[in-house]
């Protein structure tokens, strides 16, 4: 497998971001995966199992997504696209919902751990965003 050139400090730079971005969202994938399976019960997430799997997909997605920016390919539609950025923020809210209803978080924890996790989440929706854009500019 070839990588296409890279000209320029900027887009050397940019690369570089989703090289990395990539092997962040790998690695966070990997660990949420494997903390599923050997966290006790009492921290075993409490949403219902269909959120875990559209959380599994839309992950794969995401990282389909990045590898796309790297290799500069194209695929599917950006209606596509949109739709999984927006499928993505579903996902993430209704983790969100099921994981504060279930109690035993003060107001100030949820406030802390729901500004961290926007921003966690705003980053790692930075892939779809650029494909989607990539892919509306480079294909329609």
């Amino acid at each position: 497998m070839t990588f296409p050139m890279v000209t320029g400090i900027d887009e050397m730079k940019a690369h570089f971001f989703w090289w990395i971005m990539l092997f962040l969202l790998i690695f966070s994938s990997a660990y949420d995966y494997y903390s599923s399976y050997t966290a006790p019960d009492i921290l075993q997430p409490e949403h219902p199992f269909w959120v875990s799997i559209l959380a599994i997909v839309f992950d794969v997605i995401t990282i389909i997504a990045c590898v796309g920016i790297i290799v500069r390919k194209y695929v599917l539609q950006a209606y596509f696209w949109l739709m999984a950025i927006v499928s993505q923020i579903a996902t993430t809210i209704l983790i969100f919902y099921y994981e504060f209803s279930a109690g035993g978080y003060t107001q100030n924890e949820m406030l802390l751990y729901g500004n961290i996790a926007f921003f966690v989440t705003i980053l790692f929706l930075s892939p779809l965003i650029q494909y989607y854009s990539l892919v509306k500019k480079n294909r329609g």
